[in-house]
This record gives structure tokens, C-alpha cells and sequence, in this order.
């Protein structure tokens, strides 16, 4: 299918320079898309979505070398990535139906599950406003469970510095959950 997609560029030089990158990161590409969607077909979805978005801006591509093609790349099926879970999640939230409601209801105090889902929507929030180097963190390690070790590969850091943007970031948090909380009380 994608080659299909592929063979439809017109400029020859183009076409290459996609096919290669299609050929050299594709793996690594459905990897970290698994790794952030945990559905072998949005991965490859993901994937798919990424070169032809990639097709698009092959013009970005054209100056960079090896490494800063790939960390583009990485970027650009990340953001893919990203949109699709929050597709899957907003989709999956709809087809929430009674049945589910009244089992959940069951197992748990309605006022517990209303203040979880109620903090649960503000701590959403303030991460989505902290700058990307934190936000990019704490998501694939709370939300999606992730190693240090595997943050660090995926964001192509070290363990160490992956270690100090979460603390960092855990900082912000506090203190953007701090003042949120100040501005309700007053």
C-alpha cells in the first residue's frame, strides 16, 4: 500500500529520498508507534500517516543528515502517533455504554469516581501547557508506563537527563497544580 503511495511522487529525486527513509527508519518508525499506541494496526497506521505527511515536506528533508533526518522523523510520527491515541481515547470514551456506567457505579463510590475523573481531567490540562521537553517525559512515563531507559532511546537523550526533565517537569506540575488550586479558592 504505502509503496503504492510512494510510486505516485512525480520528481524522481523525491521518490528516493522517501523510499529511503521508508526503507531506513520503517522499523524503528512501527516500533515506537507500538510503543505508544499498543495496537499493532494505529502502529501501522501511524507509520503509513507519517511518510505520507513526510511526502508532503520532503523539502525539510532535502538539507538534513543522517541523524537530524531521523530525529524529524521521529518528530513527525510522534505528533501522528499522539493524534491517533487521543482519536482512539476520545472514540472510546463515547462508546462508553450503560452497561459499562452501571458496572463501574457498582464497583466504586459515584463521588470517588467523579472527583478521580474530575482530577484526572485538570492534571490533563496543565500538562498539556508545560513546555514540550517535560511534557514529552512524563507521558510516555506515567501515562504509558515506559522505562527511563526506553524515554531516553525513544526521545534519543541519555538516561540521566531523561531522569532531570522528569524531576523537573514533576516540579512544574507541582507548582502549576499549586497555583491552579490557589486561583479556585479565591
Amino acid at each position: 500500500m504505502l509503496l503504492t503511495i510512494l510510486s505516485t511522487i512525480e520528481n524522481e529525486s523525491d521518490r528516493r529520498i522517501a523510499l529511503e527513509i521508508y526503507s531506513r527508519y520503517s522499523t524503528r518508525m512501527k516500533n515506537y508507534a507500538y510503543s505508544i499506541l499498543r495496537n499493532e494496526h494505529d502502529a501501522e497506521d501511524a507509520v503509513q500517516e507519517t511518510i505520507i505527511k513526510i511526502m508532503k515536506h520532503i523539502n525539510r528533508f532535502l538539507p538534513l543528515s543522517g541523524k537530524d533526518v531521523e530525529k524529524l522523523v521521529m518528530v513527525y510520527l510522534r505528533n501522528v502517533a499522539f493524534t491517533i491515541y487521543r482519536i482512539n481515547k476520545n472514540i472510546a470514551e463515547r462508546n462508553c455504554s450503560f452497561d459499562d456506567l452501571e458496572d463501574m457505579l457498582s464497583d466504586e463510590d459515584v463521588v470517588e469516581a467523579v472527583i478521580r475523573k474530575d482530577t484526572a481531567d485538570r492534571l490533563n490540562t496543565i500538562i498539556s501547557v508545560l513546555p514540550e521537553d517535560y511534557r514529552d517525559p512524563l507521558t510516555l512515563f506515567y501515562r504509558f508506563g515506559h522505562s527511563i531507559s526506553e524515554v531516553a532511546e525513544v526521545l534519543g537523550m541519555s538516561e540521566g537527563n531523561i531522569k532531570m526533565k522528569l524531576v523537573r517537569a514533576r516540579k512544574a506540575l507541582k507548582k502549576k497544580w499549586g497555583d491552579e488550586n490557589d486561583d479556585e479558592e479565591r
